[in-house]
């Protein structure tokens, strides 16, 4: 069961560090932000749909009404929140903020679930807050003239940060319920609806200009 649960951290931690390196180079080949979004989130439901098929899960009403809290804050507005914040910092620079989701999690789960905090968890925390608040008050983002206000990028990231550590939360509270396929099925078409409604609204869907690389690039993040 550990190296199961080590096999899972790790592979989570590859898509989660190609996610942004691989949004940075669609970005330079032209591809729009809800682009990214809305083609990475379908290719990520429609596997997690045919692992969910072959594992036999069965979604009740329960695990839809859970997953789609969980999904609408992961799957949805979180993703949209970090790739929009890859338009003015770099994926290095994103990282970074991203490594606060853990002691955010923590402090969150404390306070709402009533989970323990540590000594050493608090400091981690306020490390991670300081550190951020170094490259905004550096004003570097990472990507010389090519980048915008690194503030902008911060405040993005960091709301990407608050979503993601919610969705852990939620996750926490509702996981022990349910299987895995069982939750994660709502939780990825839920994040779609999130991703698609939101691409309309913004009018930043095109796919015209995508080349067969970026297609490939596309479809690999939303495995990832």
């Amino acid at each position: 069961m550990k190296a199961r649960v080590l096999a899972a951290l790790i592979a989570a931690s590859l898509g989660w560090g190609m996610a942004g390196v691989g949004t940075r180079y669609l970005f330079g080949e032209g591809v729009t932000t809800f682009t990214v979004v809305v083609v990475r989130t379908l290719t990520a439901t429609a596997a997690m749909v045919v692992v969910g098929l072959s594992s036999g899960a069965r979604v009740d009403r329960a695990a839809w009404r859970h997953g789609s809290m969980i999904g609408v804050l992961r799957i949805g507005i979180a993703p949209i929140l970090f790739i929009s914040s890859l338009q003015y910092v770099s994926a290095g620079v994103e990282g970074i903020f991203i490594t606060l989701i853990p002691a955010t999690t923590a402090a969150l789960a404390a306070a709402i679930l009533g989970e323990r905090l540590d000594r050493n968890q608090i400091a981690g925390l306020l490390i991670g807050l300081l550190g951020t608040l170094l490259i905004v008050a550096s004003g570097e983002s990472g990507i010389g003239g090519e980048g915008g206000d690194v503030r902008i990028g911060a405040l993005l990231a960091l709301g990407g940060v608050i979503a993601g550590a919610s969705s852990g939360v939620l996750s926490r509270r509702y996981a022990p319920h349910h299987r895995t396929t069982d939750l994660a099925v709502p939780m990825f078409a839920t994040g779609s609806v999130v991703a698609v409604a939101a691409g309309l609204l913004a009018a930043d869907i095109e796919f015209s200009g995508v080349v067969a690389t970026s297609w490939l690039t596309l479809i690999a993040l939303g495995l990832g």
